[in-house]
């Protein structure tokens, strides 16, 4: 395990820029401001992407960043070294500001090289309105007591916003609790106190705490009454995540899947090698809400459709038999309980004019 520097997560280096540097960042400023671009792709080849309305399109007149440049920016931003990065790291997540734009970065090398993604972070957690996030999910999230609420879908689908934005609506509504985040990295800074009286405590994975296993380790002794994991990624931390919901904390966390179905498969292979694993996610998991962002009617923004789990008596036999074939039709026949499938939800979305 690498030793943690003492350094902030949001330092910018006072190191002078290249002409070229200033230039770019200027740039990246600029198109990062702009709504209707999700990503920022730069390599240390020299060339730069962005992702504008789901398609990656390179840009003119900015593959002139150099190795050195690239290599610049990282450690200015990232506070990673290529000796230190090439020589042993493998991914490194940040989030850091240039000048009023908040960004997310993830540094993985690639069989030429190494590639830097951006993607733009707001300064404040959206309300869950705003995101359409389904109602009767929003109280479910709000109103439960203990067990595992998750949020799933592919990378880039919205799941960190929807999961802090019920967290934070959660947080302003009901008073006297204590919210820990365990997250890599950082997206949304919350206030410490919220308005319930509520406290909002954020930690990150490299520089608060070493893993997210250790982090939620750490929590336990701080009388947390929810735990708050930027992403389940493994068997450790979903062990740790499945015991905090079964000794009766909140435990919201973002996991990549593509439905319940494809979350309980993955969760239960995962858990494979503990005894009593399927019992333990079937009691534990009590919400999977699934976010997919399509293009609008009109082309001009994505629109949100989702498919929502809620843990019933009605499901307990098959999941405890490892049948999760059988989630997708108890949600499917259960909608009047609170649960949606994604072609309700996308007949809602025609019904609002947005498909």
């Amino acid at each position: 395990m690498r030793e943690l520097k003492t350094i902030s997560p949001f330092a910018i280096s006072s190191a002078p820029k290249s002409p070229v540097l200033a230039l770019w960042e200027e740039w990246l400023t600029e198109i990062a401001a702009d709504r209707r671009v999700s990503d920022i792709l730069l390599s240390d080849s020299g060339r730069s992407h962005i992702c504008r309305d789901g398609q990656f399109l390179g840009v003119k007149g900015h593959d002139i960043l150099s190795h050195d440049d690239f290599w610049l920016f990282v450690q200015a931003h990232l506070n990673v070294s290529p000796a230190d990065f090439l020589s042993g790291m493998e991914v490194v997540e940040r989030a850091f500001r240039i000048g009023k734009i908040r960004l997310r970065a993830s540094l993985a090398k690639n069989i030429n090289g190494v590639d830097l993604t951006m993607r733009r972070v707001n300064e404040s957690v959206p309300d869950v309105e705003s995101l359409k996030s389904p109602h009767d999910a929003v109280e479910y999230a709000r109103s439960v007591r203990d067990g595992i609420i998750l949020f799933t879908g592919q990378t880039g689908s919205g799941k960190t916003t929807a999961m802090m934005s019920m967290m934070v609506e959660r947080g302003n509504t009901i008073p006297g609790e204590r919210f820990i985040t365990i997250e890599d990295p950082v997206e949304y800074e919350v206030a410490e106190v919220l308005p319930s009286g509520s406290l909002f405590t954020q930690r990150e994975v490299g520089f608060s705490v070493k893993t997210f296993a250790a982090g939620l380790g750490a929590a336990m002794r701080q009388r947390p009454k929810v735990i708050i994991i930027g992403e389940i990624r493994d068997a450790a931390t979903l062990s740790e995540a499945v015991a905090l919901a079964l000794s009766g904390h909140v435990v919201a966390a973002t996991f990549h899947a593509a439905d319940a179905v494809s979350a309980f498969r993955r969760m239960s292979a995962m858990l494979h090698s503990e005894p009593g694993g399927a019992a333990s996610l079937a009691t534990a998991v009590k919400m999977i809400m699934t976010q997919r962002l399509v293009p609008s009617k009109k082309g001009d923004r994505v629109v949100p459709l989702h498919e929502v789990y809620l843990q019933g008596p009605q499901i307990m036999p098959a999941l405890l038999a490892n049948n999760y074939e059988m989630v997708e039709p108890y949600i499917a026949n259960f909608q009047s309980s609170g649960m949606i499938t994604f072609d309700e939800s996308r007949k809602q979305r025609g019904y609002e004019g947005l498909l």
